[in-house]
């Protein structure tokens, strides 16, 4: 049987899964008996997308069609359903529904392949978290002197102040509990600062300081340039504060 519009605008037509009518705004057709399925058809540069489900209608009932911006609305009927066009027979409401239903059915789609590259990506993720810790697990049982993860002059810099700060209390920040900090960052949300610092075992908090504080001994202090948003450290030493800066190091009293 054609699948063109000539041949579907016959009185009393019978489908099979074959036939496609096409169904712009203006057109309908009324199910005798059986079901129609009604699919949006994303229009693409590769030609039409794949068939989207909008909604079925059985017998008794009105297939309106609808004028979608970048996708066609088509109807196919199950194996031996009857139709009959009528077309300029259907209020325009009906045919305003089905647009708005076929709007619909796109977004839900969308939404729903977003929501599979969304997992597709924590996935990968997970694996390598998991590749991670079979790789450090694996370097910590062999014997020798373990390199230092965290030393490497590409080590970005909110890592390398945090690390710095913490060992200057006393704290040896887990290298994996902070690279996974940063790999977490994009998932959890957190600030990059609060979570390596979480990480490393230490906690930070805004204090007010006095003018003269630079005057007395203290506790190290994490500092970021007002200007540019860079980080650094300033810690006591030798009767004064240096200020330590991970492209510099300790600079001078």
């Amino acid at each position: 049987m054609s699948t063109d519009d000539a041949a579907a605008s016959r009185q009393g037509l019978t489908l099979d899964t074959a036939d496609v009518l096409q169904m712009p705004s203006g057109t309908a057709v009324r199910v005798v008996a059986g079901t129609v399925l009604v699919f949006v058809v994303p229009r693409t540069n590769a030609g039409p997308g794949r068939r989207i489900p909008v909604c079925q209608v059985a017998g008794p009932g009105v297939v309106a069609g609808a004028d979608l911006p970048e996708a066609d609305l088509i109807a196919v009927g199950l194996p031996g359903t009857q139709v009959v066009r009528a077309d300029g027979q259907t209020d325009p409401q009906a045919h305003e529904e089905m647009a708005n239903a076929a709007a619909a059915a796109l977004a839900n789609d969308q939404a729903r392949r977003f929501s599979a590259a969304d997992v597709q990506s924590l996935s990968a993720h997970h694996d390598e978290r998991l590749i991670d810790d079979a790789l450090l697990g694996l370097a910590s049982a062999v014997p020798g002197e373990k390199p230092d993860l965290l030393s490497s002059g590409d080590l970005p810099a909110d890592v390398a102040v945090i690390d710095f700060l913490a060992r200057q209390i006393g704290l040896r920040p887990n290298q994996l509990g902070l690279r996974r900090a940063v790999a977490d960052i994009d998932i959890t949300g957190r600030d990059t600062v609060t979570a390596l610092a979480a990480a490393s075992g230490a906690a930070i908090r805004r204090v007010e300081l006095m003018p003269s504080w630079w005057r007395k001994e203290g506790p190290p202090l994490l500092l970021q340039d007002s200007a540019t948003g860079a980080y650094g450290a300033t810690v006591w030493r030798r009767g004064a504060f240096r200020v330590w800066q991970p492209e510099h190091g300790l600079g001078p009293a």
